[in-house]
């Protein structure tokens, strides 16, 4: 927040509660508050220094009113619209003949009460702008030669056209300036527009249409002004003569002007013309450009759409020959389903087949190792009786005849264990069973202890 910002908020909230005072019937407790925000802004030098110095800083506003001063020699200057007087003050400055002034807000009046206290031809009123020239035109003599500067108007209040009503229905001598007001022939000066029929233009001033008034306006251009480059009228009837001889100021009457202001309306359109016919040749030169641009894409998309239609023929024509490879794949499994399932199913016949033929070769071995069986149990029993013979002659006998029989059984026995022992019976046998086997080697193991122990080793039996 600036410092003016900060002054104006607090005086802005001293003044809502004078409003309150006032509301509530205490006059002079609101009066003294609305006192006490002026001090407050006279402590801000930006507030008292606003809108960039007299005559809103604009050098050839000031220029003019100092031309008018020179050469009219006026005997009063009466001003509306005081606000913190530092226009006055600048009349003050380089005026030495009365200055009347008149504010309608208490507010900037204590401050330019307070601002001009050092000059005492000036006089300050707080009154409203009508009842204030009324009781001023009324009261200055005939023929008096008066510069009014006004600037009382302000958003809602209005007072403009009274005012001119007021000064141009005396007997005075007048020169009129109005502050903020629109510039006929060039748009670069700002102006106060309020609304319809508020505006500070010539459409303000058509009572003057018929009139002898003539109206003044800068000659310096908008761009050359400084400040806030805002507008402002002159304007005098019965001295209209004088102020044409203004080096700084162009005349002429309320119809001329107007007319002026309808022709530079008019040259406005056409150079707003002229610029829309460049705008629009330039919008044709970018709509041709673009035309070419967008052919020239049209082209490339018309070629690049050639190239991805012919993308996708050899997409589709490898999609439909991947379909076809796979039908084919898929038709090739099908038919190896088929002979896997025929395989299947023959070596199921098969597996049952070399089922019935294992059975059928089994049976005839069963009876082969059956009678194999009966051929050895055989050879045993002849073979326990030779044993059972040979311990009987041992036994009993004790010639060499019976040892050289006994001898004979023994060798007999012992021939027959190792016949049996390479007999196809007991080898079936084996297959079957280690037991048949194992007791004819047992057998001959102890028919070689019997062999030794009778001392048959001059006749080894060959094994």
């Amino acid at each position: 927040m600036t410092d003016s910002e900060m002054f104006s908020r607090i005086s802005s909230e001293i003044m809502a509660l004078s409003a309150e005072l006032k509301n509530a019937g205490q006059p002079t407790g609101g009066e003294a508050l609305v006192e006490a925000a002026a001090k407050v802004e006279l402590l801000s030098p930006d507030l008292q220094n606003c809108w960039g110095g007299p005559f809103n800083g604009q050098r050839g506003r000031e220029a003019i009113a100092q031309e008018l001063i020179d050469k009219l020699r006026f005997d009063a200057i009466i001003e509306t619209g005081t606000y913190r007087g530092i226009t006055t003050e600048w009349f003050a400055q380089h005026f030495t003949g009365p200055i009347e002034s008149c504010e309608i807000n208490r507010l900037y009046y204590l401050q330019a009460a307070h601002r001009l206290n050092g000059y005492p031809h000036v006089t300050l009123t707080l009154a409203d702008s009508r009842d204030f020239l009324r009781e001023k035109v009324r009261r200055l003599a005939k023929g008096s030669r008066v510069l009014f500067y006004l600037d009382a108007h302000w958003e809602e209040a209005l007072p403009l056209v009274d005012e001119l009503r007021i000064i141009l229905g005396g007997q005075l001598d007048v020169v009129v300036m109005i502050d903020d007001f629109k510039v006929p022939f060039d748009d670069g000066y700002a102006f106060d527009d309020y609304g319809p029929g508020k505006a500070l233009k010539l459409e303000l001033l058509d009572f003057l249409k018929n009139s002898r008034v003539r109206l003044f306006f800068p000659q310096l251009p908008s761009s050359e002004e400084t400040g806030a480059g805002r507008g402002v009228c002159v304007l005098s009837e019965r001295l209209a003569d004088d102020v044409a001889a203004c080096m700084l100021l162009r005349g002429s009457d309320w119809r001329d002007w107007k007319l002026e202001e309808l022709e530079h309306a008019l040259a406005k359109m056409s150079a707003l013309e002229g610029q829309m016919k460049d705008f629009v040749d330039r919008i044709g030169q970018k709509v041709e450009a673009l035309a070419e641009n967008v052919q020239a894409l049209h082209a490339e998309a018309q070629s690049r759409q050639g190239e991805v239609e012919s993308k996708l023929d050899r997409l589709l024509a490898q999609l439909v020959d991947q379909r076809a490879k796979s039908a084919d794949i898929e038709a090739r499994q099908d038919h190896s389903a088929a002979k896997l399932d025929q395989i299947v199913a023959l070596a199921e016949e098969w597996r049952e087949l070399l089922r019935v033929l294992v059975e059928e070769a089994a049976e005839p071995q069963q009876d082969e190792t059956e009678r194999a069986l009966v051929e050895e149990r055989t050879k045993n029993l002849e073979l326990q009786r030779q044993v059972q013979r040979l311990e009987e002659r041992c036994a009993w006998s004790g010639g060499s005849s019976d040892l050289a029989a006994a001898e004979s059984s023994l060798a007999s026995a012992h021939e027959a264990v190792q016949s049996l022992l390479q007999s196809r019976a007991l080898g079936a046998l084996s297959l079957l069973a280690t037991g048949p086997r194992g007791t004819v080697l047992r057998a001959k193991k102890e028919m070689d202890r019997a062999i030794a122990a009778l001392d048959l080793s001059k006749n080894p039996v060959v094994t």
